[in-house]
């Protein structure tokens, strides 16, 4: 009986030992866990799409007496994500009509340039590549229908969206003219 005793003693120990061990790893495992999921949470937050707008200049302009005015600006495009990202451009005109407020939604035409009087431009294509961590600054044009000549303009909206929905805006209220119509060209 004594030899049980012994045995179960001597067992009890080594269990004991074993036990207190296992308690140990588990306790280094789960802090090594939670390190990592701190981590994880941090790439997969710096993963996910932000960028922002900043509004360097704005011009109006007349290629010439007959045609459409046009709206070129300058814009700088920071992507504050570690993922490469597409960007579209729009313009939203927010005008005051007999009805109250209203807007009007206009897309970028990278056509609109003129190939004589803006060839020293950065002229931003129809869908902006920007790269993960990227500053990009560069021209947008759009054209101001016709529409507009006899409207009371309130501002602005220059927007980028993502192909996830993601968006964000700057609101243009003063916009510099360019005459274009006295120079030969």
């Amino acid at each position: 009986m004594s030899e049980i005793k012994k045995f179960i003693i001597e067992n009890l120990s080594v269990s004991v030992i074993i036990a207190t061990c296992m308690l140990v790893i588990a306790f280094f495992s789960f802090l090594l866990n939670k390190r990592k999921s701190k981590f994880d949470r941090a790439d997969f937050k710096s993963k996910q799409p932000n960028f922002s707008i900043y509004l360097e200049n704005s011009y109006k302009f007349k290629k010439n007496k007959n045609s459409n005015k046009f709206l070129m600006i300058n814009v700088l495009i920071k992507n504050l994500s570690s993922t490469k990202n597409s960007l579209s451009p729009k313009l939203k005109i927010v005008y005051f009509s007999e009805d109250g407020k209203k807007d009007m939604d206009i897309m970028y035409d990278e056509n609109c340039f003129d190939n004589q009087l803006h060839v020293n431009l950065t002229k931003f294509p129809k869908h902006i590549r920007i790269d993960e961590k990227e500053i990009k600054s560069g021209w947008l044009i759009f054209t101001i229908p016709n529409y507009f000549k006899e409207k009371r303009i309130d501002y602005y909206e220059i927007s980028l969206e993502d192909g996830l929905g993601n968006k964000v805006s700057i609101i243009c209220n003063l916009i510099k003219e360019i005459d274009y119509e006295n120079n030969n060209h």
